[in-house]
């Protein structure tokens, strides 16, 4: 599949190019994108660390898919952004919990690393048979508002470095990763505070929504047990 790519700011002057029309595997994720684009251009080869990614105007994280035909955008650090210190994104692809990890490692100053992994567990419904999977709905726009926020808040509280939040939409099959949630500070007593006060509050102030499918075909909304079919 073919993405155009888009040099932004001192990136472009690294590629001596405006843009560039790359042409991929289908299925290929912004970490082996990134991998390629090094190859063809050998002025980038170490130098794209620092440097983000937006598929389509959306800020994307190395294991997102990319399909036929996006624009891709190289966005190295810019003055008075967001800093490189906070991620927050919602995924409809596999989240990988060893790549979001190392976007939280290599700050000497952090004493201190919490991670909180939430996945789909084994269920059995004495009517409707196994779980089989959860469907996660977001209004994603909002959603992504609420968790940068929140990602804010606990910097401010407890004097974070880092915050990773992730958040799978789509469905999730057992035993993989629904959300992922990773922070870093100086001392370890902040980073178990501020993990556990994330993970409740993205529970419940993010407008994203769980159902539960069953092996049967049943399906119900977690939270709402009048709302089944």
């Amino acid at each position: 599949m073919h993405i155009r790519v888009i040099f932004l700011g001192p990136s472009r002057e690294l590629a001596q190019r405006d843009e560039m029309t790359l042409e991929i595997p289908d299925g290929a994720t912004v970490s082996e994108m990134r991998s390629q684009l090094e190859s063809q251009c050998p002025s980038l080869q170490g130098k794209l660390k620092a440097v983000r990614f937006a598929i389509n105007n959306n800020y994307a994280l190395d294991g997102t898919a990319i399909s036929d035909g996006d624009e891709i955008a190289l966005i190295p650090p810019v003055s008075g952004g967001l800093p490189q210190d906070v991620v927050v994104d919602l995924m409809d692809t596999t989240i990988c919990a060893d790549a979001m990890n190392k976007r939280l490692g290599g700050d000497t100053k952090c004493g201190g690393q919490v991670t909180f992994v939430g996945m789909t567990r084994e269920e059995k419904d004495e009517q409707h048979g196994q779980l089989v999977r959860l469907d996660y709905e977001a209004y994603a726009d909002m959603a992504k508002d609420v968790m940068r926020r929140l990602a804010d808040e606990a910097r401010q509280r407890w004097s974070l470095r880092k915050v990773v939040i992730v958040h799978r939409v789509g469905p999730v099959a057992l035993g993989e990763i629904a959300v992922y949630i990773g922070v870093t500070a100086g001392h370890r007593a902040e980073c178990f505070d501020a993990c556990r006060w994330l993970i409740d509050a993205i529970k419940q102030d993010a407008p994203i929504w769980k159902k539960d499918v069953f092996e049967d075909g049943y399906v119900r909304w977690s939270g709402s047990p009048h709302v089944e079919k």
